[in-house]
């Protein structure tokens, strides 16, 4: 296949997915889902070396210009989740390296949409050496492009980085800090609940920004760390009473996508809960 056949095929598919991007911004403005998170796999290999030739950045940029206005007009709010592959505090030079090209991708998109959003993050590996990794992630953060800096979340995550590690990194870094209800559930190294003031802590790194969670609930009780097809309502309610009062945003992230925020609402409806 010659170079313009690749480049017209790269193109193809690119259109084709942001074109279904904008039909998902729309289908959630009607039906009153305002967050949405875009796959990482927006673009077909925007950082591998075989698409070097191919200047996405410039052919595309019209079309991410629309969508970004499509979503403010909509009142959708966008994010990305970095891959697994994305490691900022790894202690190989190649993988941090391939990690700041994904960032790198993922800002550049938001930055061309026009949108003040957010890249999920988590903190990354312990490498046999937690307070090494973390002061590893630091000295990794301030390597990153501006641009990349300002637009990162952190999560904690469900075996290595409890909620209260990402507090402590995040507040360090003045960065906003997810918290994911269902990690610090299955992953609770400290032993004790979560209390108020905790999630009082937990928004305030989000300065005046809208605070998010992420909820998810467990596959089965033998794959406690699995997301479920829905979310059980159980999984939320303790949060719920003990947040009261608080505004947030919520991101489910359940296998049923849309079919489970619908259930998620109508169950919480059924106890007189409305978001």
């Amino acid at each position: 296949m010659s170079l313009t056949s690749r480049i017209e095929k790269l193109n193809s598919i690119s259109l084709s997915n942001i074109s279904q991007i904008d039909e998902i911004i729309k289908f959630n403005n009607e039906n009153n889902i305002e967050l949405y998170r875009i796959p990482t796999n927006l673009l077909p290999f925007p950082t591998h070396p075989i698409t070097k030739e191919w200047n996405w950045r410039q052919i595309l940029q019209p079309c991410f210009e629309y969508t970004g206005n499509l979503a403010r007009k909509m009142g959708i709010r966008i994010s990305f989740h970095a891959d697994e592959y994305t490691i900022v505090n790894s202690p190989i030079e190649r993988v941090f390296t391939n990690s700041v090209d994904s960032l790198v991708y993922l800002a550049d998109v938001l930055d061309m949409m026009r949108l003040d959003s957010n890249i999920v993050i988590h903190v990354g590996g312990v490498y046999k050496d937690k307070e090494a990794s973390l002061e590893r992630f630091v000295e990794n953060f301030f390597k990153l492009p501006q641009h990349v800096r300002t637009k990162l979340i952190i999560e904690n995550d469900d075996k290595q980085y409890s909620w209260s590690d990402v507090l402590k990194l995040c507040e360090r870094l003045n960065l906003p800090q997810v918290l994911d209800i269902h990690h610090y559930k299955v992953f609770n190294p400290e032993g004790k609940p979560l209390i108020k003031e905790e999630i009082n802590r937990i928004f305030s790194t989000w300065d005046t920004k809208k605070p998010k969670i992420h909820l998810s609930s467990p596959k089965t009780q033998q794959e406690p760390r699995a997301h479920a097809e829905y979310v059980d309502i159980e999984d939320f309610l303790w949060f719920y009473k003990l947040s009261e009062g608080l505004d947030y945003d919520i991101m489910l992230e359940a296998k049923a996508k849309e079919l489970a925020v619908v259930e998620f609402r109508n169950r919480l409806a059924g106890r007189g809960i409305t978001i």
